[in-house]
């Protein structure tokens, strides 16, 4: 389904170049659980955003299906994004002054009126087994940091994706909702045939993944 060949990314620095990934070769097969871990700095979030077509690579490919992901116009990326993956970030991306739901639903605004509907549905029944129900009216400012979490994990299976990436998608949850989303990843692979792959510290995430890579100063060490 994804395969990254040759991937590097560097950035201008005053002290020079530096290069945050080097040479990073990467296949992710249908329906594959991939957990990458490495310490912090080491390449793991760039890495994330360039395997979903949020940022470019300095040098190398990425195909998804075969597709050239970076051959693809700005737009015509955005639009593959929407309809093909969903993000999880590190450090949420949540619209403060809107509610959970409207939060939640922001990826289906682009979509026909039939889809906006059914995702609202959808919305509804993602907050239910988030254990956000109670929330779903709040503004997002003011939740706490797990729940915050969990929205932005609700947000990014909005548009039923075929790729789910996330970062550290348990990091801020104590281990009784970190569990529930582990289940709630388990189940998207078994029902809706997604295909997983998490930067993550959990070795519970690691234990139920297919295959753990690791990364370091920028390579990927196996």
């Amino acid at each position: 389904m994804l395969c990254a060949k040759d991937i590097r990314k560097n950035y201008k620095t005053s002290a020079g170049c530096l290069q945050v990934l080097k040479k990073i070769d990467l296949e992710v097969k249908p329906n594959e659980f991939v957990a990458i871990q490495g310490p912090s700095g080491a390449g793991k979030s760039t890495l994330l955003h360039i395997l979903g077509g949020l940022d470019m690579p300095s040098c190398g490919s990425v195909h998804f299906e075969g597709k050239d992901v970076y051959g693809l116009s700005e737009n015509e990326r955005a639009i593959f994004r929407n309809r093909n993956v969903g993000f999880v970030f590190q450090f949420y991306h949540l619209l403060s002054e809107l509610s959970v739901l409207e939060n939640v639903l922001l990826p289906s605004l682009i979509q026909s009126w039939w889809e906006r509907k059914r995702a609202r549905i959808r919305a509804v029944s993602l907050l239910e087994k988030l254990q956000l129900t109670e929330r779903t009216h709040y503004k997002a400012g003011v939740l706490s940091g797990g729940e915050m979490q969990r929205v932005a994990i609700a947000r990014a299976l909005i548009n039923e994706p075929r790729l789910l990436l996330c970062d550290e998608p348990t990091g801020n949850l104590d281990s009784e909702n970190g569990n529930r989303i582990l289940q709630l990843l388990r189940q998207l692979r078994q029902d809706n045939n997604v295909t997983l792959v998490l930067v993550t510290h959990d070795q519970n995430i690691c234990m139920s993944a297919d295959r753990v890579v690791h990364i370091k100063d920028g390579v990927l060490l196996n």
